[in-house]
């Protein structure tokens, strides 16, 4: 069965990660969902809902969740499938939804189901929650306000450009191939030749799905392991950089730098500081 665990709750909303090995007998389906939520997924799954085309939900996805979704999931790693999540009270849900998004039932409307692709605001705010939620000594955050964020941040992609089925197939296809070798460095006109399209088809196409090019989707996936990664006590940074494709440490760290505002380093501490101030 799965392994959940709640992180925190409060009358407006709780928050927890859950766990799925690749044996347990609950590893197919994912549901029924019993309130509306958005779930952060730490390793990559094919999803599909009844009636709907199957999706990938990664480490660069939000997912946005209804009450009553139930999903055929599939892992595609043999860690099986591994995530955090937030759930809203209703009354809050609506209250926000009433404010901003009162015509979003393709989103909201029971049973549905959507996977997004994060920003960097979202990743940092949603690792901010999580690690702060599992704090001890966390009296002095808003949570609240926090949440909210992560709704707006997480729901921000839906006014972004429609594209044809064709058009998300090919995209999520290029996403597939992706994150079967996130390590290696895979570039656009490999990528063209395998799924059978002009490299300039593919990046027009990848980059108005997605809102970022292959290479920037490549780099983001990498470092949504190494964010997993960092919080392993004694991981060496130079094999980590050299694990994930970048070419030396200095070059590791500096991507990482440019896209989350802090070294690997600087991260690993304050996750470190967190850990701390959580078992003191």
């Amino acid at each position: 069965m799965s392994h959940e665990l709640i992180i925190r709750r409060e009358r407006r909303f709780e928050a927890g990660e859950v766990r799925c090995g690749t044996g347990e007998p609950d590893m197919a389906l994912l549901g029924p969902i019993q309130g509306w939520c958005i779930s952060f997924p730490r390793l990559p799954l094919k999803l599909k809902r009844t009636g709907s085309a199957a999706f990938l939900a990664d480490g660069t996805t939000a997912l946005n969740l209804a009450r009553g979704a139930v999903l055929a999931r599939r892992p595609l790693c043999a860690q099986g499938s591994r995530c955090h999540w937030i759930a809203l009270s209703d009354e809050w849900l609506e209250s926000a939804r009433a404010q901003r998004y009162p015509a979003r039932d393709d989103v909201f409307g029971r049973g549905t189901a959507v996977g997004l692709i994060k920003s960097v605001a979202l990743t940092l705010l949603e690792r901010r929650f999580f690690r702060c939620a599992a704090r001890s000594d966390a009296a002095d955050v808003d949570f609240g306000e926090l949440a909210i964020g992560l709704l707006d941040a997480a729901l921000a992609p839906l006014d972004a450009l429609r594209l044809t089925p064709g058009d998300r197939t090919l995209a999520q296809a290029a996403r597939e191939l992706l994150n079967a070798e996130p390590a290696r460095v895979q570039r656009s006109v490999e990528l063209a030749d395998r799924l059978g399209v002009s490299v300039c088809h593919l990046c027009r196409t990848f980059r108005r799905a997605i809102g970022l090019t292959i290479q920037e989707y490549s780099r983001r996936l990498r470092l949504e392991i190494a964010l997993e990664r960092l919080a392993e006590r004694d991981v060496d940074l130079s094999m980590l950089a050299f694990d994930l494709g970048f070419s030396s440490h200095s070059h590791f760290s500096s991507t990482f730098r440019k896209i989350f505002g802090l070294s690997p380093s600087d991260y690993r501490e304050q996750r470190r500081r967190g850990h701390r101030r959580a078992i003191a």
